[in-house]
């Protein structure tokens, strides 16, 4: 299998060592390259791993391609852009992932009407971006579980390196707190995913063998990114 890899900073550094264990890397591109000239053939996946504001031009232009791309979350930081990727994917009837690496820890989540999300992590995040690096997978995890439809979302604490807000839905409550001044915690109602073991072959490996639901992927991804859209607005 043929990979072209979109940028190499210290995540996709990362991706970087795992991807070469499965194929062939054929050429890394910064964030910055010029790669619209290059000869694509026989490519099997482009994996896009530059900054944020740069997936929606990139991951547009492999698309129309042709070429199947896995995207680091989140697909863009902007919720009509995202869609229309989705849109655009389906058009040209091209495979499109979007990150979703915790979801292969297989962790088992009990949901009851009060419900705890506690991540922590030494960071400077500002509060967006906190929620597109932190939130957005806990928003992924929990889409099943958090309908798009009458629910209230309520900011309770919104300052420097600590932020909590909370999610009611009928009966249901899911309170989120984010601390940016602790060493990395990711509990879910207790349970842990804040775990050692690399889940990033796994990953690849489901996506690339047509072991995953790409719809899901899609659908869960356009939850994520419309939680955070209201959040942002609150």
């Amino acid at each position: 299998m043929n990979f072209i890899l979109i940028g190499k900073g210290k995540w996709g550094s990362k991706l970087y060592k795992n991807l070469k264990k499965i194929g062939n890397i054929k050429k890394v591109f910064r964030s910055k390259d010029n790669y619209k000239f290059y000869n694509f053939k026989n490519i099997d996946w482009v994996i896009v791993a530059s900054p944020n504001r740069c997936h929606f031009q990139q991951v547009r232009f492999f698309l129309k391609k042709n070429i199947n791309v896995f995207c680091e979350k989140p697909l863009t930081e902007n919720l009509n852009l995202t869609k229309n990727l989705i849109s655009l994917s389906k058009k040209y009837r091209t495979k499109l992932y979007i990150s979703d690496i915790e979801m292969f820890k297989n962790k088992r989540i009990k949901i009851s009407n009060k419900n705890e999300i506690i991540r922590s992590k030494k960071s400077n995040f500002s509060f967006k971006k906190m929620l597109y690096s932190l939130a957005y997978h806990d928003f992924y995890i929990l889409s099943k579980y958090i309908s798009l439809k009458k629910n209230r979302i309520s900011i309770l604490h919104k300052k420097h390196k600590y932020f909590e807000f909370t999610i009611k839905q009928n009966k249901k409550t899911f309170n989120f707190i984010y601390d940016l001044n602790k060493k990395p915690t990711h509990l879910i109602n207790k349970t842990n995913f804040k775990i050692k073991k690399n889940f990033i072959i796994k990953m690849f490996k489901n996506i690339f063998y047509n072991k995953v639901k790409f719809e899901e992927n899609h659908i869960r991804a356009l939850k994520a990114s419309t939680l955070i859209d209201r959040v942002l607005k609150k």
